[in-house]
């Protein structure tokens, strides 16, 4: 998938200015929304623009609130994150990123 993101933005002008994706990373973050907090697969990517790099990202996917997957455990965040990381996560939804 980000094969296929990279090659878009590549051969795509923007204004005029060709944009060049120098790096992407997929990761989970937390967001909190009306107080709540909830779950996001999140892209971070550098372009450059006019010839400074400008830093983006973009939600993946969501999730949904954070207490529907945790059941309270304080480390559940960080558990998610490793397991993710490694190619292995612990909700199935994530199994497709990886």
């Amino acid at each position: 998938m980000i094969d296929t993101i990279n090659r878009f933005v590549q051969n795509n002008s923007i204004s005029g200015f060709l944009l060049t994706v120098r790096r992407c990373v997929m990761h989970i973050a937390c967001v909190k929304n009306h107080g709540i907090p909830y779950l996001q697969v999140m892209e971070y990517y550098s372009v450059r623009d006019k010839g400074s790099r400008v830093y983006k990202k973009r939600s993946i996917l969501n999730l949904g609130p954070l207490a529907r997957f945790s059941d309270g455990d304080p480390d559940y965040l960080r558990k998610l994150r490793e397991s993710f990381k490694e190619g292995n996560p612990i909700i199935p939804e994530l199994r497709s990123l990886c």
